[in-house]
């Protein structure tokens, strides 16, 4: 209550406080620090997937892992890349194993320039359970993969349904795998998420996010 002003990233962060608490509440989210918005041309062949994010329950690569071994049956030739780090790594890559889909599904741990990754990338998926404003979602949409996301509330800020990228239930493994041979077999789609998904990233430009911290720091 003594607080000036409490910054949350998303406005559904906001809804943590009360009521009678949520006065000084500003929602500012992260900004988009990819510089150039350039023209992604994709592989009209989807070859690899890629998710990024801790391997923490929170992000829910379990949900992928076994979307994925679904995935497989209809597109044998796909690959999944997972880049991260944490406490899951030894159970996720048992599941993968006992799911045998070792040969397709990667994890890759921790990479210090991500970019280079994400630019090989046909298309990026977010399972998580709960997320704030994901950085690598962000990125991701900047650099046009066209994207799968869960449907809990920091995606939902970002990507609305068939415009900025495709949605799916969370914890929803079936509906995943749907949505992920859906996408790898339209070509045209993919196209409108990579573009539109690059407008909504550059929307969260610095010049863009940068003023509301100065309006914030310097009001009466």
């Amino acid at each position: 209550q003594k607080s000036y002003a409490v910054v949350v990233q998303t406005l559904s962060a906001g809804y943590y406080f009360s009521k009678r608490k949520r006065f000084n509440v500003e929602v500012i989210p992260n900004p988009n620090l990819i510089k150039k918005k350039i023209k992604r041309d994709l592989n009209e062949r989807v070859k690899e997937l890629v998710a990024v994010g801790r391997l923490h329950p929170q992000k829910d690569h379990q949900t992928l892992i076994k979307a994925m071994s679904l995935v497989l049956k209809k597109n044998p030739s796909l690959f999944l890349k997972i880049y991260g780090e944490g406490p899951l790594k030894t159970q996720l890559q048992d599941q993968i194993d006992c799911l045998d889909i070792a040969e397709n599904v990667k994890l890759e741990g921790l990479k210090s320039n991500i970019y280079g990754y994400l630019e090989k990338a046909d298309i990026f998926i977010m399972p998580s359970i709960y997320e704030g404003f994901s950085n690598s979602l962000m990125e991701a949409l900047a650099l046009g993969i066209p994207s799968i996301v869960s449907d809990c509330s920091g995606n939902l800020e970002i990507v609305s349904a068939e415009k900025e990228g495709l949605i799916f239930r969370k914890g929803n493994s079936i509906e995943l795998s749907k949505q992920i041979n859906s996408l790898v077999k339209n070509y045209p789609k993919r196209c409108n998420l990579s573009l539109y998904g690059q407008e909504r990233a550059f929307s969260y430009s610095p010049a863009v996010i940068f003023p509301l911290w100065e309006k914030l720091l310097f009001k009466a």
